[in-house]
């Protein structure tokens, strides 16, 4: 099965690199003008409970949306939504 997920460590211990990860995503978010939520796993069937990370949406009304998991590393988090939103094509 093709993924648009890259491989990717799921923790970082770099506190340094989770911080410039985690200032990255946020300016992808405002750059694109994304909305950001977190959602608490434990809300999926615990049979792909750990499979979700990251989903992108966008609106009839042109509202946009990524919503990824609630404690997600944040390299993980960046890696993610680049991957999903270059793939879906989004852009400022």
């Amino acid at each position: 099965m093709n993924s648009v997920i890259p491989e990717a460590s799921t923790v970082t211990p770099d506190p340094r690199a989770k911080r410039e990860a985690a200032e990255a995503f946020e300016a992808l978010m405002a750059e694109r003008h994304i909305l950001h939520h977190e959602v608490d796993p434990a809300i999926f069937d615990e049979s792909y409970r750990d499979g979700f990370y990251g989903h992108y949406l966008e609106l009839k009304t042109g509202k946009r949306i990524y919503v990824s998991p609630a404690g997600q590393d944040p390299v993980m988090r960046l890696t993610v939504a680049r991957s999903l939103l270059a793939h879906q094509g989004v852009t400022a």
